[in-house]
């Protein structure tokens, strides 16, 4: 179910600005920015842990934030993630604009609390806007770094960095964390189309802070040796990155499903699983059809197998919304800012 918020401009006049940014006079009238769910196939949760990542940018869902003027006095709005993103926006990089006094509206159709990176989404998608309403030029690895400060420092939001990575620069990646972050873009074969779906649940939604907080708690502590496990299955999480980035540019379906099992298996041997979302991965397996989660948990991804009727079935009979697409199509591209000056 789509979801639409809406934040007013506060009425306060904040300090002049450091940067260069448009005057009131000659802004556009509006910017609007679309940002793409974010989908993982292999190597998570190893994000947050020195591990590899393979993950993709799915277009069948995003947010949409629109900055333009305000047309008038009304109560705000109760949003963290728009309010938080528009407070560091103004310390960071517009100081002295008027910023504040603009309207804010996110309009999200990323299904909710199923491990699609959609708050990440309305932060990145928020900064977009924000900059382009402003007259600022951002580079992506500096939107990433925005979004993470905010959803991890100003928000307490749980988890790694691929979200950011991902929706700041999109495509289809390999992502490494072994040190400072580093990512390159897949190009997956023309000659073999590479079938994935999407099943999720609303009813199953869980806050990704729930196991990812879960997690690092362990991760900290020495008894049980739980730190060891948890280390050396992060260490097998990023082979399996590895294998699946390199599945996907030579269009092996066979590796790449198997890295997908794979990394949910050792996601589940340091990790405790919810019985509904394991009750997901259960039946598209049976099926026929590999899964993993795509994030935190709520939704599974996988390749679709040779009889898709079958996988597609299952997935209805379990109460599953599903959609489909094929990774080796030509991707969506980055689109520019919507900017309307009527």
């Amino acid at each position: 179910m789509p979801a639409l918020c809406h934040l007013r401009g506060s009425a306060r006049h904040p300090p002049a600005a450091i940067l260069t940014v448009m005057t009131q006079r000659h802004r556009p009238a509006e910017a609007t920015v679309r940002v793409p769910a974010r989908v993982s196939l292999a190597g998570n949760p190893s994000d947050g842990y020195g591990g590899a990542v393979v993950a993709t940018c799915l277009w069948t869902f995003a947010a949409e934030v629109t900055v333009g003027l305000s047309d008038g006095p009304t109560a705000p709005q109760n949003l963290p993630l728009a309010e938080a993103t528009r407070t560091r926006f103004d310390r960071e990089i517009a100081h002295k604009s008027n910023l504040s006094a603009a309207d804010i509206t996110v309009d999200t159709t990323i299904p909710r609390s199923v491990g699609l990176a959609g708050s990440s989404a309305i932060v990145t998608a928020t900064i977009r806007a924000l900059a382009s309403y402003a007259g600022v030029t951002l580079p992506p690895g500096r939107i990433a770094a925005m979004t993470h400060a905010i959803e991890r420092t100003d928000l307490d939001i749980a988890g790694g960095w691929q979200d950011e990575i991902m929706q700041a620069h999109q495509g289809t990646r390999l992502m490494r964390f072994d040190g400072a972050p580093r990512h390159r873009e897949l190009t997956p074969t023309a000659t073999r189309s590479i079938p994935l779906y999407l099943a999720w649940q609303p009813t199953t939604a869980q806050a990704s802070s729930i196991p990812h907080g879960n997690l690092a708690q362990r991760n900290a502590s020495t008894a049980g040796g739980a730190h060891a496990n948890i280390a050396a299955a992060m260490v097998a999480l990023a082979e399996e990155a590895r294998r699946a980035a390199d599945a996907i540019e030579h269009g092996d379906v066979h590796v790449l499903k198997d890295a997908m099992n794979q990394s949910f298996d050792l996601r589940a041997s340091i990790m405790p699983i919810e019985p509904a979302h394991q009750a997901m991965i259960d039946a598209a397996r049976r099926a026929g059809a590999a899964a993993n989660f795509s994030g935190s948990g709520g939704a599974i991804v996988g390749v679709v197998p040779k009889d898709p009727d079958r996988l597609l079935e299952a997935l209805d009979d379990a109460g599953l919304s599903v959609t489909t697409w094929d990774l080796a199509a030509p991707p969506q591209p980055v689109p520019e800012p919507w900017i309307t000056d009527d």
